[in-house]
């Protein structure tokens, strides 16, 4: 999918963005991100978003240990969302988190749903319950962080993902929700 916008720096002339291509650079760029971070080998899906669940769980998937690896991850960069789209029980980014939550949750996993705007940095939504698991290990998560209480009984943790990671070892995070899954 193309989509043409005029971009005023370079006077005015039609410039073509391929969409798909933009959230397949975004995807990587993410999955690399929390390789880092984890130490383990995150990936793209092969046809994000476009595989049966039972396939990958999610647009980021471990290679190294696809079923110990806690999270289901689904990334989006979209040009038009807005926080308080959390109001809005119809809202895209409501249909986003309700299908990334229903993946993770028939999967005994944890869903995470990182969102990012143009020219913004990529936001990281998680439910209030799995944060608070989170923070029994790992103490504060973010510094700027915006706990919504919505409709239905959803209680959701938002925050910049880069200060999560900055905050939270992630290696050290994996193991201890490893051993809890264990455990239950």
């Amino acid at each position: 999918m193309a989509v043409f916008y005029k971009r005023a720096s370079e006077g005015g002339g039609i410039f073509m963005i391929n969409v798909k291509k933009k959230g397949d650079r975004f995807e990587r760029e993410i999955a690399n991100k929390l390789s880092a971070w984890c130490g383990k080998t995150l990936r793209r899906a092969p046809l994000s978003g476009g595989w049966p669940e039972k396939k990958a769980l999610g647009d980021i998937v471990c290679v190294d240990d696809p079923e110990g690896f806690p999270f289901v991850i689904s990334v989006k960069w979209r040009k038009t969302w807005a926080l308080e789209d959390l109001f809005l029980p119809k809202s895209p980014l409501m249909k986003w988190w309700a299908e990334v939550e229903e993946i993770a949750r028939k999967n005994r996993k944890i869903p995470m749903l990182i969102l990012k705007k143009n020219r913004r940095a990529p936001f990281l939504i998680m439910s209030e319950g799995d944060i608070m698991r989170i923070e029994m290990h790992s103490g504060v998560v973010a510094a700027n962080a915006i706990y919504a209480d919505l409709e239905g009984g959803i209680a959701l943790y938002i925050c910049k993902l880069d200060e999560f990671l900055e905050h939270v070892d992630g290696a050290g995070l994996i193991e201890f929700l490893s051993e809890k899954v264990e455990e239950e």
